[in-house]
C-alpha cells in the first residue's frame, strides 16, 4: 500500500528519493529539490527488486548537493538499500 505523502500520520508505504540542496531540510519535499530521482506510487508493486537508477548531474557543476533516501512505513516493515 502507497499512501499519497511522507506523511508518517496515515497509512503509508512510499519511498523516495531526491538530490537536494545543502541548505534544504531533510523534511522539505518542495523548494530545494533539485531533482526527484525515485519515487514510489499507488501503483508501485509490493516488491521491487534491485533495479538501477540514475540522475544526470552535470546541470549543477561543482556545487555541493545531498543524495536523500526518505522511507515512510506505516503499514508493517519495509526494507530499502542503496549500494553505490
Amino acid at each position: 500500500m502507497n499512501g499519497t505523502s511522507l506523511n508518517p500520520a496515515s497509512n503509508n508505504q512510499r519511498v523516495r528519493v531526491d538530490l537536494i540542496s545543502t541548505s534544504t531540510g531533510l523534511l522539505i519535499t518542495s523548494s530545494g529539490v533539485l531533482q526527484l530521482v525515485y519515487q514510489t506510487s499507488a501503483s508501485t508493486p509490493d516488491i521491487v527488486y534491485p533495479t538501477p537508477i540514475t540522475a544526470d548531474v552535470t546541470r549543477w557543476p561543482g556545487r555541493p548537493m545531498r543524495l536523500r533516501v526518505a522511507l515512510v512505513a506505516t503499514d508493517g516493515s519495509m526494507i530499502t538499500g542503496i549500494d553505490g
